[in-house]
């Protein structure tokens, strides 16, 4: 299973990362960072932590997507949030799923809570997985499936750059 983060400049991203390899179970997965901004201290961040960087130069989370994808064919790509903490129950649900027919998605906890007009949001986030046939409703685009299809994301759509609208 390989666990993909895509990222555009978000410091957010190190806490997730050193969230992930707090848990001795991290060893089981392949980390992949598609860094769509060029952030030097997380090349060597990844460098030293045993996961895979690549600098994806396009713009856009639909094109660092598609950049995961044609580095994993015929293999269990699983993108997460650059902002969310683990627990063991998801690293180990996902380890232990195993049908290449379904696509499984999971809500998880931002690093950072969002605040929205000065009010904090909370809320309990499911802390494991959910398994669909082939119905896909990520929630915080978190979600995974097995790429065995030549399918890619629209690069016309989604996040580009400081353009947050998805």
């Amino acid at each position: 299973m390989n666990l993909v983060f895509c990222t555009y400049n978000r410091i957010e991203v190190f806490d997730t990362l050193r969230n992930l390899i707090s848990f001795k179970t991290h060893s089981r997965f392949k980390i992949i960072i598609i860094d769509n901004y060029g952030f030097p201290k997380l090349k060597s961040f990844c460098e030293d932590n045993n996961m895979s960087y690549f600098l994806e130069k396009k713009l856009g989370l639909s094109v660092a997507r598609n950049t995961a994808l044609n580095l994993l064919p015929n293999e269990w790509v699983y993108f997460f949030d650059d902002d969310v903490f683990f627990t063991q129950e998801i690293l180990d649900c996902l380890y232990n799923f195993k049908d290449e027919n379904k696509i499984i998605y999971s809500a998880v906890y931002p690093s950072c809570p969002p605040i929205v007009n000065g009010e904090l949001i909370t809320g309990n986030a499911l802390s494991s997985l959910s398994v669909h046939n082939n119905k896909m409703k990520p929630i915080g685009c978190s979600f995974g499936f097995f790429n065995n299809t030549n399918s890619r994301f629209d690069e016309s759509l989604g996040r580009i750059g400081k353009k947050l609208s998805g």
